[in-house]
Formats: structure tokens, C-alpha cells, sequence
């Protein structure tokens, strides 16, 4: 059984074998170039063979670009090949992922069969849930006494949130959900760009994904010259939060009756929990934002197989 989070900056999976593992992989692929007979961590895919992950980091060329929901989907192929061939999931029976509630309802069965046929299992055993339940069921012991949990999920290209609350038996039931696109931590990338586009020219063919790694580092190496973006970084994180809580505030309803505001998703570790203070009283950060929503997959998996 796998939690899978297939993200547009990361993709993330939770799977228990002798022990927990929780795996991370750069959502980066790039087109094997004739000459580089030394890589072999490569998958085939439509007709073409890719280098994948931290490796495609390196690698020269470029990514397709993941903006898309249909874009995820389509290469969703090229991950699964290269954790199953290269990452040791080979075996893998039963999965449970996620898509932004805005896109469940239209993408969730393509989803389910596109993993299914690359997995070589049935798309009964595809669970797709909306983004945010996974973190909802990994800070379930957090949330169990309460009725109303508001539930935040920063991602790369979106920002989902998923409004729950408590059903007579204990289980919480989703009653509104929203997707914001455009408004993840891709929005960082994007500010940085456009800030040193003038000053580095050459930052403007970089991809989303590169441009991440380059604000998680807090610096840019071109050709032997780093350039020290700290400064930069931190001011950006902060119009970040500012963003995400307008956000927040834009949803003052369920906001106001809610018990706790849960932030996870790779974009949570840009953040605090002060940071929101002024919005909510009772902030809830998972341990290791980023893998909260694989680690609730595989959660949920265990107690639908129970």
C-alpha cells in the first residue's frame, strides 16, 4: 500500500515495509541525451527515456513544465515507473493520492486509470481524495476532540482548502472545499524571478521547479558566480503569508467557526505558526509538513483495509 502525493513541485510517498519510509522525488524530468551512457536511473515513456528526480536537477536541458492538473496526470507515469524500477515499490497493490478539490470531480477517474495501467492493478484499488484529507487524517490525535477543523494545504501550484467537521461516529465529513490556483509556493519562484530578471538574465529559462530549489537554498549559482538571495528570500516568504492569510480571510466563515486552522504541504515550511496568530488561535503544524498528506493516504489505506 502507498500514500502518494503527486505534487507539481515534489512528489511525495509514504509506504511501510519492515519500517515507515517516506520518500521525496523533485517532480523533474528531462530527455535522456545520447552520450550519457553512464545514467542509468532512466524510465521509458512515451516513446522517450527520462532522467528523473534530484539526478534531472542536474541534468542539462529542460523539464516539461507541471502547471496543470492534465499535466500531472499526463506524466503521473513517468514517477510512478521511476519509483517502482528505481525507488524499490515494486509490488505495489493498493494506492491512495489526492487531487485539488477543484479538479476532483472531472480528473479523479482518468487519474485512477492512469496509475492503475502503469501499475498493472485495478482502478478499484486507486483511491482519489480531495487535497487536504490526507493532512486532516495525519493530525487526526490533534484534532479528535474537536467538531470543526479548517484545513490548509500549501502546495506547489495551489493553494487547497478543505473545511471538515465531525460526524456522530467521529469521522469527519468534508462540507466545503475551494482550490486557489496559481497561489502556492510556485508564487515565490515566480517573485524571485521576475525580481533578478534584469540583473540575471538568465534566470528566466530556468524552471519553476529550479527556481524553487534556488529559494529554498537562499542562493544562485551561475557559472561559478553565487549570488547570496537571503534578504530576498525572507521578504518574499513574508508577502507569502500575507497572501495565504488573505486568502484565509476571504473564507471568514468557516474560519470564524472553526477549532483549529491545520497548515501542511510542502509550502508550510516557509511559514510559522505565529505567523497566523492573528488569524486563528489554535494553529496546527504537522511534523514534516510536506509528507502530511502521503502520510494521511497511507494512513487512511490502513484503516480502509482494516
Amino acid at each position: 500500500m502507498v500514500g502518494l502525493d503527486l505534487g507539481f513541485g515534489y512528489t511525495k510517498v509514504a509506504v511501510k515495509g519492515q519500517s515507515a519510509r517516506l520518500i521525496k522525488v523533485p517532480s523533474v524530468f528531462k530527455k535522456l541525451r545520447d552520450g550519457y551512457t553512464e545514467i542509468s536511473e532512466f524510465v521509458e515513456y512515451a516513446g522517450e527515456r527520462w532522467v528523473v528526480g534530484e539526478r534531472a536537477m542536474e541534468y542539462p536541458g529542460v523539464s516539461p513544465t507541471l502547471l496543470s492538473v492534465q499535466d500531472l496526470i499526463r506524466y503521473a507515469p513517468v514517477f510512478l515507473l521511476y519509483l517502482t524500477q528505481h525507488k524499490g515499490l515494486n509490488g505495489i497493490k493498493k494506492v491512495a493520492t489526492g487531487l485539488p478539490p477543484e479538479f476532483l470531480r472531472p480528473y479523479a477517474q482518468e487519474l485512477k486509470e492512469r496509475i492503475a495501467s502503469t501499475l498493472g492493478i485495478s482502478s478499484d484499488d486507486v483511491g482519489v481524495f480531495p487535497q487536504g484529507v490526507g493532512i486532516l487524517i495525519d493530525v487526526f490525535n490533534k484534532v479528535s476532540s474537536l467538531s470543526r477543523v479548517l484545513v490548509v494545504d500549501i502546495g506547489f501550484n495551489t493553494l487547497d482548502i478543505v473545511y471538515a467537521t465531525r460526524r456522530s461516529g467521529g469521522s469527519f465529513k468534508v462540507d466545503f472545499s475551494r482550490t486557489y490556483s496559481e497561489s502556492g509556493i510556485l508564487f515565490l519562484a515566480q517573485k524571485l524571478r521576475d525580481a533578478l530578471g534584469r540583473e540575471v538574465p538568465i534566470i528566466k529559462n530556468m524552471g519553476a521547479q529550479e527556481m524553487l530549489r534556488v529559494v529554498e537554498e537562499g542562493k544562485l549559482n551561475i557559472s561559478g558566480r553565487v549570488y547570496d538571495l537571503t534578504d530576498y528570500v525572507i521578504n518574499l516568504k513574508q508577502e507569502y503569508v500575507e497572501e495565504v492569510k488573505w486568502k484565509l480571510q476571504e473564507l471568514k466563515d468557516v474560519l470564524i467557526v472553526s477549532e483549529a486552522l491545520v497548515l501542511g504541504g510542502g509550502g508550510a515550511y516557509y511559514i510559522k505558526p505565529q505567523d497566523f496568530a492573528d488569524v486563528h488561535s489554535h494553529v496546527i503544524l504537522p511534523q514534516d509538513p510536506e509528507y502530511a498528506q502521503a502520510r494521511g493516504y497511507y494512513k487512511l489505506l490502513e484503516m480502509l483495509n482494516e
